[in-house]
């Protein structure tokens, strides 16, 4: 039982140590109000991670008073930039449509995977990380995302959390295959 004890107070030491780690802290964004004064969507960091930077844009739940629901995120894995993007009713068909990611005039195309049903499908792609697609974020550009003849836009990301993003990102590809053309659109 002792043993037992110590087991977990190590554990429970290790896991403090953990998320005192500068690198686990993301800052976070206010969340709206609940009481509905300035409540709202918003883009909130989800991990800032130096291994797998992503962010969310949150909607207010329909179904939950208070709650938010992801309905875009971006996250940079290895060498790809993932889109996950609710609100598109999936077709009856394998592959989907293309999903059309367009940030500024940097557009990537591909056939996404379909995760969940209903209104919580989501769908969901990635795509090289590039300058061509990292600069215009950087910027501030007018995101849009297109499927199946629909188009939904999105509000621009802050600047505190797209540039934190931004260069996360970039840093996990070399900057020499960053270049325009070096990976080319290709979709994973």
């Amino acid at each position: 039982m002792v043993v037992g004890v110590l087991i977990a107070a190590s554990i429970a030491a290790l896991v403090a140590a953990v998320s005192d780690k500068p690198e686990s802290k993301a800052p976070v964004l206010p969340l709206p109000a609940a009481n509905g004064v300035g409540a709202g969507s918003h883009w909130q960091v989800m991990s800032l991670s130096s291994r797998v930077p992503a962010i969310t844009y949150l909607v207010p739940s329909s179904q939950s008073p208070g709650a938010y629901t992801p309905t875009v995120i971006l996250s940079c894995e290895s060498v790809s930039i993932g889109v996950s993007v609710r609100g598109f009713d999936p077709a009856n068909s394998w592959p989907q449509p293309a999903l059309e990611t367009r940030i500024g005039s940097a557009e990537r195309t591909g056939s996404p995977e379909v995760s969940g049903a209903g209104e919580k499908a989501m769908l969901g792609y990635g795509f090289a990380i590039a300058d061509e697609v990292l600069e215009p974020l950087a910027l501030g550009a007018p995101i849009s995302f297109k499927f199946n003849g629909t188009t939904m836009d999105v509000p621009i990301i802050p600047e505190e959390i797209r540039t934190q993003f931004v260069e996360r990102c970039g840093a996990l590809v070399h900057p020499g295959m960053r270049k325009r053309g070096a990976a080319g659109v290709r979709v994973y």
